[in-house]
């Protein structure tokens, strides 16, 4: 059902636009109003399809009404046909610049009168099935947005879960030199927990029998962005000092 909003001080008025409104098709609803005051409370919380109202008004003018309805939340993009006595450009400029969509002269054609109003109405149709459409690609984006954010914050947990628990002595730095990464394999040999690493420079989880300092490896690599060449070295662990290659 489309709802058609009259607003007009005058009763011949709205009772003529109320027969012609009716007229347009089957499915329709009229509200008449003769105070704009109560018409935008009331249609604050019933959408309108389409808005018919007098200019000139004892209350407030159609210009100003018609700016009032665009503040209202679906108010927007309801057309607004004006209806106007004045054949004074400036009259239809100020409705214009509040938003208003068309006009009629006073006395109205009834013709012209159910033309319009039905050209505006499949107008208004079609906005709310454009923003309908919108609004649900919008929430689709935003489901896919959260979709992808889960897998890769899961494909980053399994990831981190597989790293940290191979048999391998696997940690990162930063550019300043402090850790950021050590997995479990690389505590339980060096017999630390990871919290007494992360954030400190210059850790040193194994010595050398060749190279006392690890740390001029990772710099090494941080200052050239290039891999070093893959070779075996021996680690000694543990209080014991047990090697390991």
């Amino acid at each position: 059902m489309r709802l058609i909003v009259i607003v007009d001080d005058r009763a011949i008025n709205r009772k003529i636009f109320t027969k012609l409104s009716l007229s347009i098709q089957d499915d329709m609803r009229v509200e008449s109003f003769d105070n704009p005051y109560t018409a935008l409370e009331w249609m604050a919380v019933n959408p309108a399809d389409l808005v018919i109202t007098d200019y000139k008004m004892p209350q407030m003018d159609g210009a100003e009404f018609t700016r009032s309805l665009r503040q209202l939340p679906d108010g927007e993009d309801v057309p607004v046909i004006v209806i106007t006595a004045y054949d004074d450009w400036s009259f239809r400029m100020e409705a214009l610049e509040a938003g208003a969509t068309d006009f009629l002269q006073s006395p109205v054609d009834y013709s012209e009168f159910t033309t319009r109003a039905r050209n505006l109405l499949k107008l208004s149709i079609q906005q709310k099935i454009i923003r309908s459409r919108a609004d649900s690609l919008e929430t689709e984006l935003k489901k896919s947005e959260i979709s992808r954010e889960k897998i890769r914050n899961d494909s980053k947990e399994t990831l981190t879960q597989v790293i940290d628990n191979v048999p391998a002595v696997i940690s990162a730095t930063d550019l300043e030199g402090r850790c950021i990464f050590v997995n479990a394999y690389s505590c339980s040999l060096a017999a630390v927990e990871p919290n007494e690493i992360l954030g400190r420079k210059g850790i040193v989880l194994f010595q050398t029998p060749e190279r006392k300092d690890r740390q001029s490896l990772d710099e090494l690599v941080l200052r050239s962005g290039q891999m070093l060449p893959s070779f075996e070295e021996e680690i000694i662990t543990g209080p014991a000092g047990r090697s390991r290659s």
